[in-house]
């Protein structure tokens, strides 16, 4: 039997003041899940979990409004293992750089007990750190929409090879080879296809991110240990813009560029910098949309309301698969477009909810303060018949 509680009991029980509890109502950040026609609002068990939730986010920095953004969801188990595990990294990251910090300090004071004058590059490494918390709040926002779109395409894919199986198949690897990744992400073309990595092989994870880039090493290292070990696999983790690549020249057979290239403002400088760092007869794989990708979507949302945008620019515009082989044969010698022949079947409201809300575009602003509307509508239009999404993506294969 579910077990209600007053406001001021929930307020006891949670140690947090009374005052508090009636502000997150006010702003539509934890609603009471009983109001009596008296007025009176009662909160359960499950809402004890949301307030867990808010209070961590609070602590690690968040804003309410971020936080308003990142709970939103109802706290059912799933959700709630994966909230946990994704505030368990988050902390152990801020723990981390909290004992850099503490370690620059410590070597500061002790420059100056022993009378030594602190040089720049002590204050440029105390500032860097100090600034490093707003940094891990981005990384984490970024990390969170990049699990949602991935969770998605994984879940309700039609072709049942997935995509990461498939581009890793594109990228021929050999045994021995040297592969640099551009905008590796979370990492995942690697964690999906670990029984495939060839032995001997020598791996460099790249992000311009240093602390989307430092999840997944921490969460590589972890998962593709054995890996590593029986095939004497090196994974090496650099974060780095990729138009000023930190490789000598000729270093890697293959460069992998996984939906990265419309981000990147000055792609001819890129491309000279792969094809420096390629070996003569080395390859390049490069993926991206077309303009059919995701189009049901967009059609989705603005039938909710006109004005949503799910993104700020059309990336296939700036580098897709209409496109992108001309711009690429400017650079290589051989450029072939292939293209990953797939759908989406999404039959859960929940993760098509979480996609939206990862998106690039000014959906949050109209929909968050509508999120049950929303989800409402999303529910009835998936519980008729599974929700059919176009799927328009693919890579080039690139030789130097």
């Amino acid at each position: 039997m579910q077990q209600f509680y007053s406001s001021g009991s929930f307020a006891r029980k949670a140690r947090v003041s009374l005052r508090t509890i009636r502000y997150y109502d006010k702003i539509d950040l934890l609603k009471p899940t009983r109001v009596e026609d008296n007025g009176r609002r009662y909160y359960t068990d499950e809402d004890f979990t949301k307030l867990q939730q808010i209070l961590t986010f609070k602590m690690l920095g968040f804003s309410l409004d971020e936080i308003k953004a990142m709970t939103i969801s109802t706290p059912d188990k799933d959700t709630l293992q994966k909230s946990l595990s994704m505030q368990l990294s988050l902390v152990r990251m801020q723990k981390s750089q909290l004992a850099q910090m503490e370690q620059a300090l410590l070597e500061a004071d002790a420059f100056l007990n022993n009378n030594e004058q602190l040089d720049m590059n002590h204050m440029v490494n105390l500032i860097h750190l100090s600034n490093a918390q707003h940094t891990l709040q981005e990384q984490y926002k970024t990390s969170k929409n990049i699990d949602a779109r991935v969770r998605l395409h994984k879940e309700c894919s039609i072709n049942p090879q997935g995509w990461f199986p498939w581009v890793f198949k594109q990228c021929e690897l050999a045994e021995g080879c040297r592969v640099l990744e551009l905008g590796c992400g979370n990492g995942a073309l690697w964690s999906d296809n670990a029984p495939l990595i060839p032995a001997h092989s020598h791996i460099t994870l790249t992000d311009i991110s240093e602390g989307l880039l430092e999840e997944t090493r921490m969460k590589l290292t972890k998962e593709l240990s054995q890996v590593v070990a029986d095939k004497s696999v090196q994974l090496d983790f650099m974060a780095c813009d990729c138009q000023a690549l930190p490789f000598e020249d000729a270093q890697f057979d293959l460069v992998i560029a996984n939906h990265l290239l419309f981000y990147i403002e000055n792609r001819e400088q890129a491309y000279r910098e792969i094809c420096r760092v390629l070996k003569d007869g080395g390859r390049f794989v490069a993926s991206t949309y077309g303009p059919k990708h995701m189009e049901e979507i967009t059609s989705l949302v603005r039938e909710f309301h006109p004005s949503i945008t799910l993104a700020d620019k059309e990336l296939y515009e700036i580098f897709g698969l209409q496109n992108g082989a001309d711009e690429l044969k400017q650079f290589f010698n051989k450029v072939e477009t292939r293209y990953y022949d797939d759908g989406l079947l999404v039959s859960n409201p929940q993760l098509l909810l979480e996609y939206i809300l990862s998106c690039h575009g000014n959906q949050n602003e109209i929909l968050l303060p509508k999120y049950q509307e929303f989800k409402d509508m999303l529910t009835r239009k998936l519980c008729k018949r599974p929700f059919k999404i176009t799927k328009e993506a693919g890579l080039f294969v690139c030789q130097k």
